[in-house]
């Protein structure tokens, strides 16, 4: 794969996750604008506590389906088929379980009803993530893109009406439903379209299981990551209120709706990943090298940048939102550690490390676990807070060493960049916090991007003949 399809694929799922992120945290916004935080912290931990699910019933075999088809695209139909089958076979029982778990626990039955809408929206957009694996794996990548969006742009445009209309919280559940059903059908019309994938339900018993075999370090991965990152929710719900799981979001939400840089180049390139490790081990290093320091080029300055403006921007974002601020402050330090964790763990799983990334994963959440057992009743939402940020810590440094075993990458090529890219975030930070005392941060927002990216040329860890081979290559 060249490095202009990389360069494509990653336009194209940069500005669709910059559309949808947009989209979603301006929906998020107006819910807690038009809503108490209680209720907002339901329909938070709804959601949250069915994304648990989720991953059970994909059971890692959409990175299977596009790690294969990626390699061999004879494998598409057998393998889609099959998996498809599969997941249908899944989300029937974890739709069941989430059901008997949400009442097992004694929770509210107005939380209980949010949960069984929830819970069928992520099925649905499970079903919808296999058809886009195949799309992946032949790396038309714009089609996912555009139904992505449109899911978004469905579920604020009915969320607004209905909450216009006065309609009861319950009903704030049915617009991700109603999109998820849309985009289902979608993804299924263009990899009919687009591909030569025909739909022929097939349960071949013996491939299913050599499927679930090969899948199951992509599983226990997706599964421990899930939990990871869910926890912190189910432990407020446990140990604090809706509020505060209100508040907790909303600056959960401000850090992870920039997730999309790291996912949408990770989406790129994991395939380009597993082609180079079977193909040409020069260029796996030339690309993991490339994607680890401009990746770390966007996330260390955004750490500085997050932590100097985290006061100003729940002011500005959520005004009745203070108990915010502190947890803002928290996760700008795990941009670092959030955005690069992408490219190591990737790198993993398509070098043939799955079981390596699903130990660290699996350790990753258990620290996680126990952080939130002992920190969220002392410290409330700040402990959960603190909790991720040391999780994120801990799997970004056994990843880190994993990789280079795998991948002969120069440290002393990252380490070189790092320290000059640390040096012009702080220098940025010193800028900010300085402007900010004389006219409003949103003006000294754009005076501090200038000055780090003219920092970042005139250090030059990156230049323009970079980029254009890049784009060339």
């Amino acid at each position: 794969m060249s490095g202009r399809v990389i360069a494509k694929n990653s336009i194209f799922l940069l500005m669709s996750s910059v559309f949808q992120k947009i989209v979603g945290f301006v929906y998020f916004i107006f819910l807690t604008h038009s809503l108490v935080p209680d209720s907002v912290g339901k329909y938070s931990f709804a959601f949250s506590f069915s994304l648990i699910f989720c991953v059970f019933m994909d059971f890692g075999t959409n990175a299977l389906l596009i790690r294969e088809t990626s390699r061999d695209e004879s494998k598409m139909n057998k393998y889609t088929n099959n998996i498809f089958v599969l997941e249908l076979i899944l989300c029937a029982i974890f739709i069941s379980l989430s059901v008997l778990c949400v009442n097992l626990l004694g929770y509210p039955e107005i939380t209980r009803q949010l949960v069984y809408i929830a819970i069928f929206s992520v099925a649905i957009d499970n079903l919808s993530t296999t058809f886009y694996a195949v799309l992946r794996g032949k790396q038309q990548i714009w089609f996912e893109s555009l139904g992505y969006a449109a899911y978004q742009v469905i579920v604020l445009t009915l969320g607004f009406i209905l909450v216009k209309r006065g309609a009861p919280l319950i009903f704030l559940a049915l617009p991700p439903l109603v999109a998820s059903c849309v985009n289902f059908v979608y993804s299924f019309i263009v990899v009919h379209k687009k591909t030569d994938f025909k739909l022929h339900l097939t349960f071949d018993f013996e491939f299913i299981k050599s499927l679930v075999i090969a899948a199951l370090p992509f599983a226990l991965t997706g599964i421990f990551t899930k939990l990871y990152s869910s926890l912190d929710s189910l432990f407020l719900s446990w140990f604090s209120t809706d509020e505060n799981i209100a508040y907790y979001q909303a600056a959960f939400k401000l850090v992870f709706a920039l997730q999309f840089i790291p996912i949408a180049l990770g989406s790129a390139i994991y395939p380009a990943f597993s082609k180079y490790f079977k193909e040409d081990k020069a260029q796996l290093k030339n690309t993991f090298e490339k994607s680890f320091v401009i990746l770390s080029i966007v996330a260390i300055p955004l750490s500085f940048g997050m932590f100097a403006i985290s006061s100003d921007i729940i002011n500005l974002v959520y005004p009745s939102y203070h108990s915010s601020i502190p947890v803002l402050q928290i996760f700008s330090a795990s941009f670092f550690f959030m955005f690069l964790n992408t490219p190591l763990g990737l790198s993993l799983s398509a070098c043939d490390r799955q079981k390596v990334n699903t130990r660290n994963s699996f350790i990753s959440m258990m620290t996680n676990l126990i952080l939130n057992w002992i920190f969220i009743p002392i410290f409330g939402i700040v402990g959960a807070a603190g909790a991720s940020v040391v999780s994120f810590i801990v799997l970004f440094t056994m990843n880190f060493i994993e990789s280079k075993k795998v991948i002969d990458f120069k440290i002393s090529y990252i380490l070189k960049n790092i320290s000059k890219i640390l040096f012009a975030s702080l220098a940025m930070y010193f800028i900010v916090m300085f402007a900010k005392q004389y006219i409003n941060f949103l003006f000294a927002i754009p005076i501090a991007m200038i000055f780090y990216a003219a920092m970042v040329f005139i250090l030059k860890i990156v230049n323009l003949q970079d980029i254009k081979r890049l784009i060339k290559r």
